[in-house]
């Protein structure tokens, strides 16, 4: 279940028209492709809305009848071999350039950038919205980095559970927004300005 701020940001969106679950599921019948319950859970509950990214636009999905950088009516379908021997298998969930990788795991993982989950994604784009609906500016990732500035920023935020996961963990404060690669232990944050 996405939070009000998510439910808020998603309702807030254009909604074009889009594919319909029960073609989706026929296209990949007919085609013989698996399709994974979580993948189609995204599309229907998903598919159409339009996210900025910049100036470049996502529009979310699995099959879009006449899409930009995707095959119409057609999933775009991808997998590769991990560490462990074991075969990935990908779709990509929206009609943009594909070097935004958005695309969905067998799992549910939205891979670009890394979420457990697309609702994941949904929460951490709501939140950098709101957070920044009033005037802040970057932190510097060097003032990031000083011990002294990383205790007293992370020793009054509160971590955002509904945009955190195994890859990245959310903080906010009334004054700083700060997110954390779990991997690398890299910051990157944001401070209202004025306060």
């Amino acid at each position: 279940m996405l939070t009000n701020r998510a439910s808020i940001y998603l309702q807030s969106l254009e909604r074009l028209p889009f594919v319909s679950t029960r073609l989706v599921e026929t296209i990949f019948q007919d085609r013989g492709e698996v399709l994974f319950p979580c993948w189609l859970d995204f599309h229907d509950r998903f598919a159409g809305h339009v996210e900025h990214i910049g100036r470049d636009i996502a529009i979310w999905g699995l099959i879009h009848e006449n899409p930009r950088w995707l095959e119409s009516l057609q999933p775009s379908l991808d997998s590769d071999i991990d560490e462990n021997n074991a075969e990935n298998l990908y779709v990509a969930c929206a009609d943009v350039h594909p070097s935004y990788d958005y695309q969905l795991d067998q799992r549910g993982h939205f891979t670009g950038p890394c979420a457990a989950t697309f609702d994941i994604h949904v929460e951490r784009v709501a939140l950098i919205r709101d957070f920044c609906s009033e005037l802040v500016k970057a932190l510097l990732p060097s003032d990031l980095q000083d011990p002294d500035v990383r205790a007293r920023i992370l020793g009054n935020a509160m971590r955002v559970t509904e945009a955190s996961d195994q890859y990245f963990e959310y903080s906010m404060s009334d004054s700083h927004l700060v997110l954390r690669n779990r991997e690398t232990d890299v910051l990157r944050g944001w401070i209202r300005v004025g306060v």
